[in-house]
């Protein structure tokens, strides 16, 4: 559906994205090759869960390092030496998702007599279930994807400067991300498996223990950034005057990455439990009722770009307090669906 919708649509996305300005003919082939791999792509998601409920980490890394080493190597080859240029990184994004899913599809089926394709009669019961967790996580996902989208217009209005160095920190915190992304996904596959068994002292200690890895990561992470920001910028531009924009900008918002990662460990407890109403509340709030707002009047009021990294770090900060009290309720415990 979202492949039929948005393939052409892409000239007016991209134009809104652009500031109203006419995308290029090879940035609306770029997005329309990437768009015909969305099928694969919420395919892969299915595969991913899958492994992460079983509990076999070990196995979706592999998969997914295959899919990751791939696209390393394919990516010179489609754009340079089949002279496809962007496309052609689209293509070979596309081609080695999809193939790192087939891999996990492969050895789902192979290690664990889990064929993720077979046809299954769905009982009315299950699927209100699934509407009911997955609905939320669905909105959830599509808030922060439109989050992004408006984050990049506003900052889009500063000019290319800032637009340039609010990239440069969102590649970076997209980097850190991955660490809380894992401990995440751990979190909720052992909360998951704890509840299951009805096991909600062990569920608890899961979210504990969590907690701490969590804060430990989230200091090492704010102070790397804060030290290292001006290698780190460097690793994405030479451009004497973007690294140092870039560089101050990251350790202006370096103590959100510690936020971040606390972040992470509630949402993993409550996606765990089955309470993604709950994260879909911290999702809205953060960034809907705090992030957008604030960053939309302080433009109109003529503030700098860096003040709007400011607001960005303030409202991970928020979120992550919420988490903590949506936890601190233990409605989780419950595992009501």
């Amino acid at each position: 559906m979202l492949l039929i919708v948005t393939y052409p649509l892409s000239p007016f996305l991209l134009s809104w994205l652009g500031s109203g300005k006419v995308p290029p003919s090879n940035a609306i082939s770029c997005y329309r090759i990437m768009a015909l791999f969305l099928p694969f792509s919420f395919l892969m998601g299915t595969m991913m869960t899958t492994f992460r409920s079983i509990g076999d980490t070990k196995t979706l890394f592999y998969v997914v390092a295959f899919g990751s080493i791939s696209n390393i190597f394919l990516d010179p080859i489609f754009m340079f030496t089949l002279k496809m240029g962007v496309s052609g990184s689209a293509l070979a994004s596309g081609v080695c998702s999809t193939a790192s899913m087939v891999l996990g599809f492969f050895l789902a089926k192979r290690k664990w007599s889990v064929w993720l394709l077979k046809y299954t009669k769905l009982e009315l019961d299950i699927l209100k279930k699934i509407l009911k967790i997955g609905g939320p996580s669905l909105v959830d996902s599509i808030n922060w994807n439109i989050t992004r989208i408006a984050m990049v217009k506003i900052f889009s209005m500063y000019g290319v400067l800032a637009t340039a160095t609010f990239g440069i920190f969102t590649r970076t915190i997209d980097t850190a991300w991955m660490i809380g992304f894992a401990l995440e996904g751990a979190i909720t596959t052992l909360v998951g498996q704890s509840l299951g068994r009805r096991n909600s002292s062990k569920a608890f200690e899961v979210f504990s223990e969590g907690l701490k890895v969590g804060i430990l990561i989230g200091i090492i992470a704010s102070a790397a950034i804060f030290i290292f920001s001006t290698p780190i910028a460097s690793l994405f531009s030479k451009d004497p005057q973007l690294v140092k924009s870039a560089s101050f900008f990251l350790r202006y918002t370096s103590f959100g990455f510690f936020f971040m990662y606390i972040m992470n460990v509630s949402y993993g407890t409550l996606v765990g439990g089955g309470r993604t109403i709950d994260t879909l509340f911290i999702s809205l709030l953060s960034n809907w009722a705090f992030r957008i707002p604030v960053m939309s009047v302080m433009k109109i009021f003529s503030f700098g770009y860096n003040a709007l990294g400011l607001v960005i770090a303030l409202s991970i900060a928020l979120g992550s307090f919420v988490g903590l009290f949506m936890v601190k309720k233990k409605k989780w415990l419950k595992f009501e669906v």
